[in-house]
């Protein structure tokens, strides 16, 4: 097993949000019951969340974080590194972490940028930010 750890820095708390509406990937319309089985084999996913129509990914990170925030009792005047990391951005322009560094009232000193990846991405993030806090002095990301 392998272990990742950047010295001085730790993970504080983790919070999500997701959709009440679920949606069986065995419903597909437009797939035939040999592709629905394939596609649940390869994926190991037999239900997923589906997000209301208007609904972003930002509306769900934002009730996460506010969440995170809350439980953690930080300020959000600490925060000094917002990373939105998914392959569901809202827009292609902006960017969702200033779209989110603003709905959420961080300060403008805040570094906020995108990752655009999959299933690497959660180790990818925490090793950007990780990173990123020890080599610019951030406190809390």
């Amino acid at each position: 097993m392998n272990v990742f750890e950047i010295p001085g820095v730790a993970l504080r708390g983790v919070a999500a949000a997701v959709p009440e509406t679920e949606f069986s990937n065995a419903d597909y319309d437009m797939l035939s019951d040999k592709e629905k089985r394939l596609l649940i084999k390869t994926t190991g996913v037999e239900r997923k969340r589906v997000a209301k129509k208007g609904v972003t990914t930002s509306d769900y990170c934002l009730l996460a974080a506010e969440k995170l925030l809350d439980e953690l009792n930080w300020k959000k005047e600490d925060i000094g590194v917002l990373i939105f990391l998914s392959q569901s951005r809202d827009y292609y322009l902006p960017a969702t972490s200033i779209i989110l560094q603003d709905r959420m009232g961080l300060p403008r000193s805040c570094i906020a940028f995108d990752v655009s990846l999959g299933c690497s991405g959660y180790v990818y993030g925490l090793s950007i930010i990780s990173s990123m806090m020890k080599s610019v002095g951030r406190k809390k990301g």
